[in-house]
């Protein structure tokens, strides 16, 4: 939608702000809440997924506005829609990421948030109960557990599919895993 590309068969990108250290146990919880709903795309197959969630974004405040800063990343990034989340943090996401408001000439432009779309309300009880659990040492397990767990398979992804990250040479799409980032793009065909 960003992109102003959507198709029928086009599936929904998410972006996904995590807190410093919770990047492994956020992707996992957010993979098993959506795929327990049925909202999440569940293979790699193009266009074979209509209207589904594709999880393949995830960065914290210190990737906020991490490069490439490119025309992709900001037609992107200047039509991101945020739905959920603490209105502080998306104000410094948006924050972090003015440079894409800036024009060739040195002008700007507002962001072109639509913010009606998003649901702003306090943490639920729910979530209140799971950071008190996960907060202290039971969460840095978990953390280092699904982080070796996901490093591992994800590695293995990446090197049966032929993708590179940006650090490991050429390829036609950019995969980040770090405890800061990690970005699937398995195939970008707007960037060089």
């Amino acid at each position: 939608m960003a992109l102003g590309n959507v198709t029928p068969q086009s599936d929904y990108d998410i972006l996904v702000g995590v807190r410093t250290g919770k990047m492994f146990t956020a992707r996992y919880a957010a993979l098993a809440l959506f795929t327990f709903l049925g909202m999440r795309r569940m293979n790699d197959v193009e266009d074979s997924n209509p209207d589904k969630l594709c999880f393949n974004h995830f960065v914290t405040p210190a990737t906020y506005a991490k490069p490439p800063h490119n025309e992709y990343r900001r037609a992107l990034y200047r039509n991101l829609v945020p739905l959920f989340g603490a209105p502080e943090a998306i104000a410094r996401f948006s924050a972090a990421n003015r440079w894409c408001v800036s024009g060739p000439l040195g002008h700007t432009a507002e962001y072109a948030h639509e913010t009606w779309r998003h649901v702003e309300r306090g943490p639920s009880g729910v979530r209140r109960f799971l950071e008190s659990l996960f907060g202290g040492r039971l969460g840095e397990w978990v953390e280092k557990l699904g982080r070796a767990i996901a490093t591992r398979r994800l590695r293995r992804y990446v090197k049966r599919h032929g993708v590179l990250s940006p650090a490991g040479g050429t390829g036609k799409g950019r995969v980040v895993i770090s405890d800061a980032e990690l970005e699937f793009h398995f195939n970008l065909r707007y960037e060089g």
